[in-house]
């Protein structure tokens, strides 16, 4: 009998339509599910020809040819140290586990260096799809040794989802850097996503326009510079109905969001980092106070929404396009403090990651996929060292133009009592970031007067202390 090619370790539905999608690039695939009985009901729900299914690692080792290719993805990371201990108990010097799982990149760069020494190679790839376009390729984040993904390179390649003849698995850079970027990637998707149920919020509640015609105004947004995977999700939930009441699909969800750890440990890199990243905080944080349900309705209670002025009909057209424009701007600061987490972690961890080539493996299939990004990356094939994307002319530009829609926005929204977390953050970053003389220097001599630091001054260079004892309003400062 032909042994397979790669076997694939799985938990739900993502992992099987991974494995039907190697299939059909030609591969013979061993399947393994790691749930209870899951394994039979793949085996009974889908019955491809070069498809194999096996009850345990030992049974899924032994039908993979030499060295073995052994994917595992797993929905739930925390299950990802325990399948991998006991893979590794079966496999031998030379076979190769790439974890497509969203593994928290430290981990990986600790399991690269543990299971080196058993001369088993691991590489830690991001893995971007939903259930259903895996079907089609993901687009992939490689990590770890190049030797290692050199050895794969051409599976990988075959199975990554395809831009015009590029396929979006461009290697990323060593030790846990695949799994860092993909991290990044998820907290961009929670921005994005928070940034266009804002817009959907502030047309319910300050406009009359109809779910149907919100549905027809994201949609030609869908054809503007807004274009994109995550969009075209929306428009198409906010055009279903639910068939138990009848009703719009989104009237009856309640405003209660899970979340999973990537957005967070985006968030925490983004500290650790000294990276400002607001939108990418603040869209987590929502998903914090989402969940604090009884306690937001307890508060509505004692404090109302203050006299809300809906938008004229006269006004709607207008409006419409300033709250585009205003997520537009929203959506490039998004992009512009995700590239910026990669890029100082790129030079903090040493990784000498290639902005241009992870752009472009955002390209096609992947969730955050827009047309955005094709900017994005010609920004960085053009300037390689780009500190931020809103420097390059093309986003500069759409930023100048489109900033006072953003301002009038917030302002109108924050007036009604509209939560607008995310467009109330945009404003805040550009409006820091752009600021040449902040009002912190009142803390660093706040910091110095306690005892903790000296400061810097603005009128000569070196570090300052200065006695605050000193009798009178006249003090004396000294360099350290």
């Amino acid at each position: 009998m032909i042994k397979s090619f790669v076997g694939v370790v799985c938990q739900g539905n993502m992992g099987r339509n991974l494995a039907k999608h190697i299939e059909q690039r030609g591969y013979k695939v061993t399947l393994h599910g790691i749930l209870p009985g899951s394994t039979a009901k793949f085996a009974n729900d889908y019955k491809g020809e070069m498809t194999e299914f096996a009850d345990n690692f030992e049974i899924l080792v032994t039908s993979i040819m030499k060295p073995r290719i052994v994917f595992v993805l797993l929905e739930n990371a925390t299950l990802v140290e325990k399948v991998i201990i006991d893979l590794v108990k079966y496999l031998e010097s030379g076979d190769t586990i790439i974890d497509g799982s969203d593994t928290y990149f430290l981990d990986t760069a600790k399991r690269v260096k543990e299971l080196e020494k058993s001369n088993i190679f691991y590489l830690g790839v991001g893995v971007s799809a939903s259930e259903s376009s895996i079907l089609d390729g993901p687009a992939l984040m490689p990590g770890g040794s190049y030797i290692v993904y050199d050895r794969v390179k051409a599976f990988l390649n075959d199975i990554a989802a395809q831009d015009n003849g590029y396929s979006c698995s461009a290697y990323i850079g060593p030790d846990g850097s695949g799994h860092f970027v993909k991290m990044v990637h998820n907290g961009i998707e929670y921005g994005v996503l928070q940034l266009f149920s804002e817009a959907v919020g502030i047309f319910k509640r300050l406009t009359d326009v109809s779910n149907d015609e919100i549905h027809e105004i994201l949609s030609e947004w869908n054809t503007s510079e807004l274009d994109s995977y995550l969009l075209e999700v929306i428009c198409d939930i906010v055009s279903r109905t639910d068939a138990d009441s009848g009703k719009s699909i989104i009237d009856v969800a309640l405003d209660r969001v899970a979340y999973r750890g990537t957005g967070v440990w985006a968030c925490k890199s983004s500290l650790d980092l000294s990276v400002p990243a607001p939108i990418l905080v603040e869209s987590i944080i929502l998903r914090h106070m989402s969940n604090m349900k009884n306690e937001r309705v307890q508060a509505s209670k004692l404090f109302p929404d203050p006299e809300i002025k809906k938008v004229s009909s006269i006004e709607l057209k207008s409006f419409v396009e300033q709250v585009r424009r205003a997520v537009c701007v929203g959506i490039i600061c998004t992009y512009a403090q995700g590239f910026a987490i990669i890029k100082r972690a790129s030079s903090y961890y040493k990784w000498n990651l290639d902005f241009e080539g992870i752009a472009n493996n955002f390209q096609s299939n992947c969730i955050i996929r827009a047309r955005y990004l094709h900017m994005v990356a010609q920004a960085f094939n053009k300037s390689p060292d780009l500190e931020n994307i809103i420097f390059d002319p093309y986003f500069k530009g759409i930023l100048e133009s489109y900033l006072l829609d953003l301002r009038n926005v917030v302002s109108f929204s924050v007036l009604n009592g509209i939560p607008i977390a995310a467009l109330t953050s945009t404003i805040s970053y550009i409006d820091n970031y752009r600021c040449d003389s902040l009002p912190t220097g009142l803390i660093q001599l706040v910091r110095d007067y306690m005892g903790i630091n000296g400061y810097e001054r603005n009128d000569k260079p070196g570090e300052f202390k200065t006695n605050w004892n000193e009798p009178g309003m006249e003090i004396t400062s000294v360099k350290i």
